[in-house]
């Protein structure tokens, strides 16, 4: 199999610091990434009096991490001994409570990073490690949707289909006709396997597996995309294929986002799923690693909570590598 130079000098540069001395040595680097890779998931770390929790965390390559404060005055920069490097940045301290910030993990070199407010004196610094061997996170998508002509049964379903507890709370919906709607707990916790379902146009109780969206409502013909949770103003655009985490679109092509959801390797142009009968839901019957139309197919009698295809937990694959490396 040959692996294309670009891929090669992506590698390279990702690499850091350290030096690659031949094509053979980027080579290494990319089997072992093929081999312990996972798709792109999400680690939780809460900002919260003069620490992170937890303030060290191991990711794989494309994962993101999470950070959502709950309290006190903070940022978050990349850098060693209270000094920053060349990384990632959350910008100005802020102590807004649910402020979010994510950074998405794109090489094979850890991270060091600290609060400005509070690292020299307090201590207030973590890590993030990036492992060559498979770690367990969570992995959040989009599972089922749900349209009704009276718009009574509406539903999106989201499955944490990772192999770690993860917590969903402040993760964004973008749906076809309404607004960027956020998740409006602070924490979500959603274990393998779990399911989360947002029912729109209802009022209810807000818990770890339902959500209620008043006033919102699912088009016969749209879209329904899924994006990490980020309030950090250079991230919360929608054309950030970076932050898009899940996609789906049926009745027809070019619904909301579908060009974003193309640059980030979960669609192809122009496909859609069709539509399917009033009181039926479309549900992902794929396998976790997979995206795209053909993953989606009818479902006869809803069931929003509960698997009504089997969807295993992904793997890493070469393909997935060739897409992050394209």
């Amino acid at each position: 199999m040959r692996i294309p130079n670009r891929w090669v000098r992506r590698a390279a540069r990702e690499l850091g610091t350290l030096t690659v001395y031949s094509v053979g040595a980027a080579l290494l680097m990319l089997a072992s990434l093929a081999i312990s890779m996972a798709e792109a998931g999400q680690v939780r770390v809460t900002v919260s009096g003069t620490s992170f929790s937890p303030p060290n965390v191991n990711v794989n390559p494309g994962d993101h991490v999470v950070w959502v404060w709950a309290g006190g005055n903070h940022n978050v920069l990349s850098g060693n001994s209270c000094t920053p490097s060349a990384g990632f940045t959350s910008g100005t301290a802020t102590s807004a409570v649910n402020t979010a910030f994510t950074w998405r993990s794109s090489g094979v070199v850890s991270r060091s990073y600290f609060c400005e407010v509070h690292c020299s004196g307090f201590g207030m610094v973590g890590s993030v490690g990036l492992s060559m061997a498979a770690v367990p996170v969570s992995d959040f998508r989009l599972t089922e949707v749900r349209f009704s002509d009276d718009h009574t049964n509406d539903f999106v379903e989201i499955a944490n289909l990772g192999a770690a507890t993860g917590n969903l709370g402040r993760y964004r919906l973008s749906l076809t006709g309404a607004t960027v709607q956020t998740l409006p707990q602070t924490d979500i916790s959603v274990p393998p396997g779990g399911r989360v379902v947002v029912f729109l146009n209802q009022t209810g109780t807000n818990t770890n597996t339902s959500v209620f969206f008043q006033g919102v409502t699912l088009p016969r013909t749209g879209s329904a995309t899924l994006y990490v949770a980020t309030t950090n103003a250079s991230q919360t655009a929608l054309n950030r294929d970076d932050m898009l985490l899940d996609f789906v679109q049926w009745g027809a092509a070019t619904q909301q986002n579908e060009s974003t959801a193309a640059n980030a390797g979960f669609w192809n142009i122009g496909e859609f799923v069709d539509a399917v009968a009033d009181g039926h839901s479309l549900a992902f019957c794929g396998s976790a690693t997979e995206h795209g139309a053909t993953t989606w197919q009818g479902i006869a009698t809803p069931n929003p909570g509960t698997a009504d295809c089997s969807t295993p937990t992904r793997n890493a694959t070469w393909g997935r590598l060739k897409l992050r490396y394209r």
